[in-house]
């Protein structure tokens, strides 16, 4: 993922083999989710962060075996 703090579009590369029960989920520091994709597929992938407030954001991917979470800048 990057850039990191970000401004306009944040990239994210992901190596899901098997895109059934995985997703990305984007809230904001109050838990409220912001963006969500379903059924990921491999390869890189973008938001467009340009509309949303300044703030920490946080990115949780889960491929339906694991799952991680990552804080996101947005200035």
């Amino acid at each position: 993922m990057y850039p990191n703090p970000v401004k306009d579009i944040l990239f994210i590369n992901t190596n899901i083999d098997e895109p059934r029960n995985s997703y990305l989920y984007l809230r904001n520091i109050s838990g409220q989710l912001i963006y969500e994709i379903s059924d990921l597929k491999k390869g890189e992938l973008f938001i467009d962060v340009s509309d949303f407030k300044p703030g920490l954001y946080f990115l949780q991917i889960n491929n339906g075996q694991s799952s991680r979470t990552i804080k996101v800048s947005v200035e």
